[in-house]
This record gives C-alpha cells, sequence and structure tokens, in this order.
C-alpha cells in the first residue's frame, strides 16, 4: 500500500498514442500514476473506478508502470527483496531469480520483442556473475540499437541490481 508507481516508456506511449488500446478503466488509472502518489493514495482517490489496486496489478504485470519508491517492497503486490524498480543503488542484492525477471522486464520495455536473444540468454546464466558479465557484454548493441542515451538509460536501470 506503500509503493509509489511512475510510468515507464510503455506507459507514456500508451497516454500518447493509445497504442496498446487499454480498457478505459485501466488507461484512467494509468493516467492517474505520477510517482508521487502511493497504491493507498490512488485508491482513495480513484475508489470509484473499481478494484484500483488490481488495476495497478495488471498496470505493472503488462509493464505500463514501475515502482519507483516504497517502504521495504519492490512491489506493492509482492514481497520480493531489494530495490523498488528503476532505482539504482540497492543496499542488498536481488536473489538471482529476481535479478534476472528484472532485467528481462526492463530490456522487453525497452527493446520490445527484439529484446527475446537477450532475455533468452539471461534465463540461460546460473550465477550473479554470468548475469553480470553476459549484461556488460552487450552494452555496445544496446548501443547500436538504441542509440546513446536510451542505452544509458537502460543501463542507469539496471546497474543498481548487478553491483
Amino acid at each position: 500500500m506503500t509503493a509509489v508507481y511512475a510510468k515507464t516508456a510503455k506507459g507514456q506511449e500508451e497516454i500518447s498514442a493509445r497504442t496498446y488500446k487499454l480498457p478505459q478503466k485501466l488507461r484512467l488509472v494509468l493516467i492517474l500514476v505520477d510517482g508521487k502518489l502511493s497504491v493507498a493514495a490512488h485508491r482513495e482517490k480513484a475508489g470509484a473506478l473499481g478494484d484500483v489496486i488490481a488495476y495497478l496489478e495488471e498496470l505493472e504485470r503488462g509493464g505500463f508502470i514501475e515502482a519507483v519508491a516504497s517502504a521495504g517492497a519492490s512491489s506493492a503486490f509482492t514481497a520480493a527483496p531489494g530495490p523498488p524498480a528503476g532505482i539504482a543503488g540497492p543496499a542488498t542484492a536481488l536473489p538471482l531469480p529476481d535479478l534476472k525477471r528484472n532485467l528481462n522486464r526492463v530490456i522487453h520495455d525497452y527493446l520490445g520483442p527484439d529484446g527475446d536473444v537477450f532475455t533468452e540468454k539471461i534465463e540461460k546464466c546460473r550465477t550473479r556473475e554470468e548475469v553480470r558479465s553476459y549484461y556488460e557484454s552487450v552494452q555496445i548493441a544496446f548501443r547500436g540499437i538504441l542509440g546513446k542515451r536510451r542505452a544509458e538509460e537502460l543501463t542507469t536501470k539496471c546497474s543498481g541490481w548487478l553491483a
């Protein structure tokens, strides 16, 4: 209930171009997400729309929003240890499955289906060190695909998890 969410690039794209054609209630909740209000505040503000918590969970699963702050959880809906999504510099290393999931989600947010070639290899890694080594080896590819600025954004989002 204390998590704070912000729109991802995919969420911004939906707002500006209706690319993903979200149902009206989901879109209205997405519009309200501002990186400042907690889940509890969203529930209070938009309760008339229905189950706001379920809508936020669905938006998070769809990659439209991500946690940017929280009191001790990486998501309002899971109790996975580690930093909120999109925040670099964790105090505690993420467990390997969470590390892989977070990296893969962000890579897909930036690259879409083209990210599959990278995420498949991340899934095959057996240790944090293998994940870190592979991720570092593909930085040049990310710059070539995304351009320098977007590749740096991607690296910034992921660097905290890889520390």
